[in-house]
C-alpha cells in the first residue's frame, strides 16, 4: 500500500478539499468523485479536473480553479515517508524480496510516486488510475501478482486499512500484515505492525511484499 503506509497522509482535509470544491458532502464525494478519479487516467491535473467537472456538471472560475490546485499543493506538501520507508524497501530488495506497490491512487495525487521516488525501490507500481480497477476489487491484487510472477501463497500485503488492503489479500489467499502506527485497530487479531521497521524481521528472504 501506498498512502497511509509507505507515505503519510491526511484523508479527511483531501475528502473535504475534493468534496467541498465541487460542493458535495462526504458521500457525494465517495460516489461522483472518487470513484470516478480513481479508475481513469488523465495526463494532466488541468485535464483531469476538466472532465471531473464535466461529469459533476458543473464549471470553475479561474479563481476557483486556482484555489482547488494550492489547496491540493498544500496538502501534497505536507505530506511525507513514514518513518523508515525507503530504508525498508531497500533492505528487503537487498534480500531478494520483490516488492509492488498497489494503491487506490488519481492523476492529482501520482507526482508524490515521483516526488519520493518510490518507483526506485520496489519492482512494480500499480496505481488504481493507471489499471482502471480499484482496492479492494480481486482484479487489482491479480494485476500485481502477474507483475511479480507471484502466487497468492508466497506474498504478503501490508496496508494500514484493513477493508482495502488486510481482509481482501486474505480471502486471495496472501498472508496480511496490518500497519497501525496508531494503534487504532486494537481488536485486530491478525498480524499487526506500529513500525515499517519490524518488517525487516518478518520477511525471510524468499517472500513478496505489497
Amino acid at each position: 500500500d501506498l498512502f497511509g503506509t509507505l507515505i503519510t497522509d491526511n484523508p479527511e482535509e483531501y475528502r473535504k478539499i475534493m468534496s467541498e470544491s465541487f460542493g458535495l458532502n462526504r458521500d457525494g464525494y465517495e460516489t461522483k468523485v472518487r470513484n470516478f478519479i480513481s479508475s481513469k487516467s488523465f495526463i494532466s491535473q488541468e485535464i483531469a479536473l476538466d472532465h471531473l467537472l464535466n461529469h459533476l456538471g458543473k464549471n470553475f472560475s479561474p479563481e476557483e480553479t486556482q484555489s482547488f490546485f494550492k489547496q491540493l499543493e498544500t496538502l501534497k506538501g505536507g505530506s511525507q515517508l513514514h518513518d523508515g520507508a525507503l530504508e525498508v524497501l531497500q533492505a528487503l530488495r537487498n534480500r531478494g524480496a520483490k516488492i509492488g506497490i498497489v494503491s487506490n491512487n488519481n492523476t492529482f495525487l501520482e507526482d508524490l510516486v515521483r516526488k519520493f521516488r518510490i518507483d526506485d525501490h520496489v519492482n512494480a507500481v500499480i496505481l488504481s488510475h493507471k489499471v482502471m480497477l480499484m482496492k479492494p476489487d480481486v482484479r487489482i491484487y491479480q494485476t500485481a501478482l502477474k507483475l511479480l510472477e507471484s502466487k497468492p501463497e508466497d506474498v504478503t500485503m501490508v496496508g494500514d486499512q484493513l477493508d482495502k488492503d488486510v481482509l481482501p489479500a486474505l480471502e486471495m489467499g496472501m498472508k496480511a500484515i496490518l500497519f497501525d502506527p496508531f494503534g487504532r485497530n486494537q481488536s485486530y487479531e491478525g498480524k499487526r505492525i506500529r513500525s515499517l521497521r519490524e518488517l525487516i524481521n518478518v520477511y525471510s528472504d524468499n517472500q513478496k511484499l505489497h
